[in-house]
């Protein structure tokens, strides 16, 4: 008798496998959900309704590399040098050719203030001989993007973002040994400045401001426009045989935007009242499976059956 649940599930397996394959996925969805809510109740997670946070914004940032084109009082498409400019963060070329959108509920206030932060990231300068032939200590370098190279939607995306920076190394000291013009990489840590209308930045947590350099290298100053180009986006565009600079940025834990203690309970109640009621259906099915066992042959199966062995004995 004490096998007889055994067996009536050994029958039912055996009989039903569909209804045993839906079981096991849903015993397995069950496992998996628990799991789920266990891991939201002890880790903390990125709230997703936050689009950008100061993270997002500084890492796409970082994917851009800079070419440095020449000295900014040389005339370059990326770089004004028109006082009158209708716009403090915009320079004059871009108000004349970018036409006024119409208003909509998307658009941004016509009174938007300018914004400047400043971020100390990592920065590694690719210089050429010409370029440290320059007698110069302190490189200036200035350059604009627009707010779709950083990923931005909308308005934001069609925003000009002013970005400067101020990289001070003694230059005419610095050997060059490389091949082809190119000379060893050099890695500093500076202040990046980003100015811009205040909507194109991200509303969460502001990074700490950096510091501006010291004049602790005196000497002759060097003004220089970059251009800005994403190679994981255009493969058209190339620094050839000119100085060239890559950005590297250390995401800060503690500006990304986290979800609430709230927001994790619900989430983790929701995920466990899911796993037990799923838990529950594969016990109704299991208690089920060891009451009903294989199902038996109907009367007219037997009577056919024992028709055939009659006439096959005759």
């Amino acid at each position: 008798m004490g096998l007889a649940p055994v067996e009536n599930l050994k029958g039912f397996a055996s009989s039903r496998p569909p209804i045993v394959i839906f079981m096991v996925c849903l015993g397995l969805f069950a496992f998996v959900l628990l799991s789920l809510a266990f891991y939201v109740q002890s880790n903390e997670l990125q709230n997703p309704n936050v689009a950008e946070d100061w993270n997002m914004f500084l890492d796409s940032f970082a994917d851009l590399e800079f070419c440095v084109q020449g000295n900014s009082s040389e005339a370059s498409p990326y770089l004004t040098t028109d006082k009158t400019t209708a716009h403090p963060g915009l320079s004059a070329r871009d108000v004349r050719s970018s036409p006024a959108p119409p208003p909509d509920e998307t658009s941004a206030p016509a009174t938007d203030s300018i914004s400047n932060h400043s971020v100390s990231m990592l920065v590694t300068f690719y210089p050429t001989r010409d370029f440290l032939l320059i007698p110069h200590n302190m490189t200036h370098l200035t350059t604009t993007i627009f707010g779709r190279e950083l990923g931005l939607k909308g308005v934001a995306g069609d925003e000009v973002i002013n970005v400067s920076m101020e990289i001070a190394n003694d230059w005419n000291r610095t050997q060059c040994s490389g091949l082809h013009g190119r000379c060893k990489p050099i890695k500093v840590f500076t202040c990046v400045y980003f100015q811009a209308p205040a909507h194109v930045f991200p509303d969460s947590k502001i990074p700490p401001q950096c510091s501006a350099l010291n004049d602790t290298m005196p000497g002759m100053e060097y003004n220089a426009v970059m251009r800005a180009h994403n190679p994981g986006t255009y493969t058209t565009f190339y620094c050839k045989a000119q100085p060239f600079i890559k950005v590297k940025y250390n995401l800060d834990p503690t500006l990304t935007v986290w979800l609430s203690l709230h927001d994790r309970s619900v989430i983790n109640l929701h995920l466990l009242h899911t796993s037990y009621f799923l838990f529950v259906m594969v016990l109704t099915l299991l208690c089920y499976a060891t009451i009903r066992g294989r199902p038996l042959k109907s009367k007219n199966t037997q009577t056919g059956n024992a028709q055939e062995s009659l006439l096959s004995e005759a």
